[in-house]
């Protein structure tokens, strides 16, 4: 094909090569091997150890965003996970002069977002803290103790 001006590659599918190579040689079973697209779920998330496909609260509009950073219903700040777990993340928001971490556990409250992203958190009610329902290490039982402490002498 070089010679007379044509490509020298030609692009084409895993499928397509997968196809192309079985041709070659029919004792090769690759077929098998490559995804089939129909086997995807709709949703775009692979699923879970549940059996269920995850599924995600739609994203909030950029325009209520904003105007929920500047009220403080929301809190912006870059997203980081956890060491060696994907179900747990944290959040270091500004808080006036301070900056406090926020801890965000599960798939439903990341809800699609990735280590370095940037997000707005809404805070959950203190019964879902996680010193409030008894899981996560002493220190963060005592970080959420102080910031319900904070938020019951606001009130």
């Amino acid at each position: 094909d070089e010679e007379d001006g044509g490509p020298l590659y030609a692009a084409k599918s895993v499928r397509e090569h997968v196809k192309d190579l079985e041709a070659e040689d029919p004792s090769l079973c690759l077929s098998d091997l490559v995804a089939q697209s129909s086997s995807a779920p709709a949703s775009g998330f692979g699923s879970g150890s549940g059996g269920g496909n995850a599924e995600f609260l739609p994203h909030v509009p950029q325009a209520e965003l904003s105007l929920g950073i500047k009220s403080g219903k929301y809190y912006q700040g870059h997203i980081r996970a956890e060491r060696g777990r994907c179900d747990r993340a944290y959040v270091t928001v500004r808080r006036g002069d301070e900056r406090v971490a926020v801890t965000v556990v599960g798939a439903e409250d990341m809800n699609r977002a990735v280590d370095g992203d940037v997000v707005a958190v809404k805070l959950n009610d203190v019964s879902r803290w996680i010193g409030a329902g008894g899981g996560g290490s002493s220190e963060e039982k005592e970080e959420s103790k102080a910031k319900e402490k904070k938020e019951e002498s606001k009130a």
